[in-house]
């Protein structure tokens, strides 16, 4: 069976098989950049964003080589690789929050080295609960 474009299931098959093990690869890469994020001293982050931009650049090239192929050539597979995807971009989302809070804690870090205001929070009572001298609690009504 032939699709318009010349190729057959078997090339579809072949092609979405080429793209969900580049998809398995990149989730491994985002599981293992979301151990590094979540080692406080988060050593290896550039090997693992290495590895994950790798990842990157093969599912790219398995996407354009798919996107050649009919659409509905080989339906359960490619309902594989929709899954395969959709964790993917779960689990980049969760490393890039990760990342965000990472950052939020070395700029309020950063910003009690340098001496910064502390913004004030709200306590459960709805009072502002500002932090006083050596790291004190007060609440201000």
């Amino acid at each position: 069976m032939q699709s318009s474009n010349g190729y057959g299931v078997t090339d579809a098959s072949r092609t979405l098989d080429v793209l969900a093990h580049a998809l398995t690869e990149l989730s491994e890469a985002l599981a293992a950049e979301r151990e590094v994020l979540a080692d406080p001293g988060a050593k290896g982050l550039d090997a693992v964003s290495a590895h994950k931009r790798q990842a990157v650049i093969a599912v790219e090239r398995a996407e354009r080589a798919r996107q050649e192929l009919a659409p509905d050539s080989a339906g359960e597979l490619w309902d594989r690789v929709l899954r395969l995807a959709e964790h993917c971009r779960h689990q980049n989302l969760t490393n890039g929050a990760l990342l965000a809070l990472r950052k939020r804690h070395a700029d309020r870090l950063l910003g009690a080295l340098r001496g910064d205001q502390q913004p004030a929070t709200y306590g459960a009572e709805g009072f502002v609960v500002a932090t006083g001298e050596l790291g004190r609690t007060r609440v201000t009504a």
